[in-house]
């Protein structure tokens, strides 16, 4: 899972592997790790996923979820820079 927050005007990044913690999509758990790991409260993060059932966890927690297609990257034109205008 990846993560970008907005800090002052800058979007830092910051990724998160579910394999160094022991945990996965759809636990919530994973969620608010990543959160944390960002200083974010979840009510403020944006999930962007393609998995229904894998991304309610996010839901769950609190965070905004906004589901893209499930196409391969070179299918995705615009990449996910529709995405980025929800921040």
């Amino acid at each position: 899972m990846a993560a970008l927050s907005r800090h002052q005007g800058n979007p830092p990044c910051a990724y998160f592997l579910s394999f160094e913690h022991g945990v996965k999509k759809p636990d919530p758990r994973i969620f608010q790790m990543a959160c944390d790991k960002l200083g974010v409260a979840p009510d403020d993060a944006l999930m962007v996923g393609d998995e229904p059932i894998a991304d309610v966890g996010a839901a769950t927690l609190g965070c905004r979820v906004q589901l893209v297609d499930p196409l391969p990257v070179d299918q995705r034109p615009g990449a996910l820079a529709e995405v980025l205008q929800l921040l």
